[in-house]
This record gives structure tokens, sequence and C-alpha cells, in this order.
């Protein structure tokens, strides 16, 4: 069936109409209920009640409600009210980026980070947009390289493991800064548990102390 356009009054012609193709239907001080499925380019204007199904496109001004679904794309202005479930994109809460819309971002109840493994090299360089806390297994002898894309701030851990056989050392770059600027020897006894806990203080400064030889408490 083709598609029919809206039954309109034509006053000057006495007449029922059909709106014409590209005209538009001015419904000032009314309203649309009971409408079912509206398709259209854009929409001009507030939207009050519910909206089943998908908005494809830009919303510009304020939604009231809940959205049930997913949301792609940006949001430029404030929220207010609860996210349940994953931000896809870092850019959603300003993660690794100067700011979070110039904001204090708090959390209440617990939050977490999720511990990235990397791999061993030569040198082993950490990538720190990728995480917050890392851990290494120490399978040989290494060095510990100066981290990668850093955020002034920015916290962590790094734990790093003896692999079965012990015995691995393991040097660090020059951003690596310790008490006293001494790095630490690290514990060789097979499967210790060493860790650095660290904090940026700028791009060539990570401030860094040691928790040697953690285990089980005897």
């Amino acid at each position: 069936m083709a598609d029919r356009f809206p039954l309109i009054a034509n006053s000057s012609a006495n007449q029922i109409q059909e709106l014409a193709s590209g005209d538009n239907l001015d419904l000032t001080g009314s309203n649309i209920t009971n409408a079912g499925i509206i398709t259209a380019t854009t929409f001009s204007g507030n939207i009050t009640g519910g909206v089943t199904g998908n908005v494809t496109g830009n919303v510009t001004g304020n939604v009231t409600g809940d959205v049930t679904g997913n949301l792609t794309g940006n949001v430029t202005g404030n929220l207010s009210g609860n996210i349940t479930g994953a931000a896809s994109t870092a850019a959603v809460l300003g993660i690794n980026t100067t700011s979070l819309n110039s904001t204090k971002f708090y959390v209440s109840g617990n939050s977490a980070s999720e511990v990235v493994a990397i791999g061993t090299a030569s040198t082993i360089t950490i990538d720190m947009s990728t995480g917050n806390n890392f851990t290494v297994t120490l399978d040989g002898n290494y060095t510990l390289g100066n981290p990668t894309n850093t955020t002034v701030g920015q916290s962590g851990v790094l734990y790093i493991v003896q692999d079965g056989t012990g015995s691995r050392t393991l040097g660090v770059g020059t951003h690596w800064h310790f008490p006293a600027g001494t790095a630490p020897t690290l514990t060789t006894t097979a499967n210790a548990v060493d860790v650095f806990a660290f904090s940026v203080r700028s791009s060539t400064s990570v401030v860094t102390n040691t928790i040697l030889d953690v285990k089980v408490t005897a």
C-alpha cells in the first residue's frame, strides 16, 4: 500500500485533502495521542511520555525519565540518575582524559579496576592507558622500562611475581622514582610476590613504593 499523508481541511477550497508532500502540519496547541508508530526525519520540540523502540539520530534538549536500552553517541550536558551496565567507550566517563565535564567524580560504594597482565620482554613497557593495576610474572631477567601514556594523578599497583624457578631480577627505568632514589632488591624466592604501589606525579616521574615478599601471614 502506498504511503498516505494526513487529511486536512482546506478552508479556501472547502475540501478535505491530503497534506501535500513537503508541507508542514502545524499542531501548535494540540497533541498527538494514540498515534502508534511515528516515523519522521527529524523532531523539533518536546516529546512528553514514553518512547518504546529505537531513537536514531541526535537529541537536543532534555530527556526526563528512564532510558532502557543502549545509548550510542555522546552526552553533552548533565546526567542525573543512575547508569546501569557497562560504558563501551572511555570517553563516556572521562577515563584517561583531563576532566569529567570539569566536575568531580564520586563513587558511592565500592569500585574496582581490573588487573592487566603484561608480557615479558627484554624491556617491559607498561602502557598505562590500558589500566591502573598490572601484573607480570618474571621468567627471566628483565628491565622495567619507562611507562607510556601516563596520566598525572593516576595511581595503582604492579604485582611482580617470580616464576617457579625464582632468582629473577628486574631493573627499572629512570621514570620510576623510589624513596631516597634507590630501587629495591626484589624477593627472588620461587613464586614470590613483590608489589610496586605507584602514583604518577608527572610524565617523567612515577612515585613508587615497594611492598616486598607479600605472602600468607604465619
